[in-house]
């Protein structure tokens, strides 16, 4: 494969770092960079940004 790659990586509210429960009515939302586990992912891929 050539070319960067490019991954979505959907997680709940819970683990985007928005809140438990009484978050969950929080509609999707797009994140600059990594959040949550997703930082783990990144780090084993490797960042195209730094």
């Amino acid at each position: 494969m050539s070319g960067p790659l490019r991954v979505v990586h959907y997680v709940n509210q819970f683990f985007g770092g928005i809140g438990g429960e009484d978050h969950a009515h929080v509609g999707v939302t797009v994140r600059a960079g990594a959040v949550g586990p997703g930082r783990v992912l990144e780090k084993a891929l490797g960042s195209s940004s730094g």
